[in-house]
């Protein structure tokens, strides 16, 4: 028995490490679960390597002889139960670990008695790999999410070699596993977080602040327009969207219904496909979610609300955030006007003279 499991020891101890990174609050009980083929083997062993996996974090010289003292000491119940019947593979380990705030659910397997797969996150079924760097978060399956979240990586030079995908129904919740070259630098995560903070200030402006006015907001990523448009449904907050691949008739369609109508406030529209030939003067706010190194395409995207019939003081507002990329980007647009001034100038004096 000890030869069959003992492909199977890396598998649970970092299922352990995953449910450790996913658990928040104090983890009160975990179940494991060993289905198909492993329900008749001793799986002590894997209890134990998932029960390390757990602790390390949280407990220092952990290890597969005393994890099951140390979690017990900690008040950590750890059980195990057995169902023999198979499901999509032969052998699958499942944990689930209770906390304070929830019950977290992860399934893994092997592929070929070696390849370690993350088959189960919650909810949702997928295949990723299990080894080396996991990031994982959840997100609405809205087009442009995932390349957003590749961008970010690709400015910090974190390479991804493997994406997949697990969902319950398309344009719902879903979640995202990307197996990366070498952990990623705080400067990634931190834009993360950077994009976490302007949705929440987008959405307690728009939620609170423009009251009666309707508003433009511009991104150049199709992924932030898609975090805007997941948290405007949540807040249900009636919008029109269009982007480059929205058709004309759509596309006439959508500024018809912003400008119109009273209950659209929100028109979400990538920067470059809005910047030019809109008359958009319904809206009376603009915010740009992030800079483009060229400030005239923000100024035409914000000179949408500038046409003839405007009767409103127009509020343009740039979400930057500070110490970031994108604040260099803004100097690096400050420049460019200075340079711009100075060659305006200088093509005076010649001509004068």
């Amino acid at each position: 028995d000890l030869a069959e499991v003992r492909p199977y020891v890396d598998l649970a101890y970092r299922l352990g490490l995953l449910h450790a990174q996913m658990a928040h609050g104090a983890i009160s009980k975990a179940t494991l679960t060993y289905k198909g083929d492993l329900a008749s083997k001793k799986t002590k062993l894997l209890t134990a390597a998932f029960t390390a996996g757990l602790l390390e974090s949280r407990v220092g010289g952990v290890n597969l002889v005393n994890a099951s003292v140390l979690a017990g000491e900690r008040g950590i119940e750890i059980a195990e139960s057995a169902v023999p019947k198979k499901g999509d593979f032969a052998a699958v380990m499942q944990a689930d670990v209770e906390t304070e705030k929830k019950t977290y659910t992860a399934a893994a397997t092997l592929f070929g008695d070696q390849y370690l797969r993350l088959v189960q996150l919650g909810p949702y079924r997928l295949e990723s790999y299990l080894d080396g760097v996991l990031f994982v978060f959840t997100h609405r399956d809205l087009p442009g999410l995932i390349g957003y979240v590749g961008t970010i990586f690709g400015q910090h030079r974190t390479n991804i070699a493997a994406m997949t995908v697990g969902r319950q129904a398309p344009g719902g919740e879903a979640i995202g596993v990307l197996n990366l070259d070498s952990p990623p630098p705080p400067a990634a995560l931190e834009a993360m977080d950077q994009a976490r903070v302007k949705l929440d200030e987008l959405a307690r402006q728009l939620k609170e602040d423009i009251s009666d006015h309707k508003a433009l907001v511009f991104s150049q990523f199709l992924g932030m327009l898609a975090l805007i448009r997941s948290k405007l449904e949540e807040l249900e907050i009636p919008y029109v969207y269009f982007d480059g691949s929205t058709s004309a008739p759509d596309r006439e369609k959508a500024i018809q219904q912003f400008q119109q109508q009273e209950s659209v406030r929100v028109f979400l529209i990538s920067l470059k496909a809005g910047g030019v030939g809109l008359n958009l003067t319904a809206a009376d706010y603009v915010y740009i979610m992030d800079p483009w190194w060229n400030p005239a395409v923000e100024q035409q995207a914000i000179d949408r609300t500038h046409r003839i019939g405007q009767t409103k003081n127009i509020f343009a507002y740039r979400m930057i955030c500070k110490d970031s990329i994108e604040d260099k980007i803004l100097q690096l647009q400050e420049r460019k006007r200075a340079l711009a001034k100075t060659s305006y100038r200088m093509i005076l004096a010649l001509l004068r003279a």
